[in-house]
């Protein structure tokens, strides 16, 4: 009984160490939101994809990923990518700057047939 019952309690600190690892190394949404900023200002646009990408998968509602996720798709010439993200963030309520749509319209060729406002 008594090797039953330290078994038991070395399971139970295992586990308790695992779970406080484990948040100690979690990650939230906004955190990679955040890197993600970072990592488009300094150019590193595909870590900055990924960084959005986890953000959104984390928290599916938050817009803000999915916007600066667009932008940079348009940047690296992506316009398909960066034309779903933004319908997705202004479906969810996100404004999307006026001046960055008629950008993306001109440079992805969608200039007279698309029309953010049907999203």
């Amino acid at each position: 009984m008594k090797l039953q019952s330290s078994s038991i309690r070395i399971f139970v600190l295992i586990a308790v160490l695992f779970l406080s690892a484990s948040y100690l190394y979690a990650e939230t949404a906004q955190e990679y939101f955040q890197q993600g900023v970072a990592d488009s200002k300094q150019g590193n646009l595909p870590q900055a994809i990924s960084d959005y990408t986890k953000a959104i998968e984390i928290n599916p509602r938050l817009t803000e990923a999915y916007y600066n996720r667009g932008i940079v798709y348009f940047r690296t010439k992506e316009y398909d990518k960066a034309w779903t993200d933004l319908y997705k963030a202004k479906g969810l309520g996100y404004t999307v700057d006026s001046k960055f749509l008629s950008n993306l319209k001109k440079d992805s060729g969608r200039e007279k047939n698309e029309n953010l406002d049907e999203a």
